[in-house]
């Protein structure tokens, strides 16, 4: 499963329905304690999310954002104890 919820610090700005830290934390709770299937968790680097997922395995990687600024932005991924993680994780360019 893949899940990629509201980012933590942007979320109230980019999203109609954004998340504040306590349903951050309960989502995190739900995801690791309750998900039986394998899963995959991105989010926007910061460090109360990687915080709330300090038992598992995290890999940053950087991501081109273009909606309307075209800037490099950085995101964190997060697995599942029983998901293979790839190496290195390789952001995709963004295409004009």
């Amino acid at each position: 499963m893949y899940f990629d919820p509201p980012y933590y610090i942007q979320g109230s700005t980019l999203y109609l329905n954004a998340y504040d830290p306590v349903d951050h934390k309960t989502l995190a709770e739900v995801i690791q304690s309750d998900v039986s299937h394998r899963w995959i968790v991105s989010y926007d680097n910061v460090t109360a999310i990687s915080d709330l997922y300090a038992e598992r395995r995290q890999q940053e990687f950087s991501l081109a954002y273009s909606a309307q600024l075209h800037y490099q932005g950085s995101e964190l991924m997060i697995f599942g104890d029983d998901v293979k993680a790839p190496e290195r994780i390789y952001a995709a360019r963004t295409c004009k």
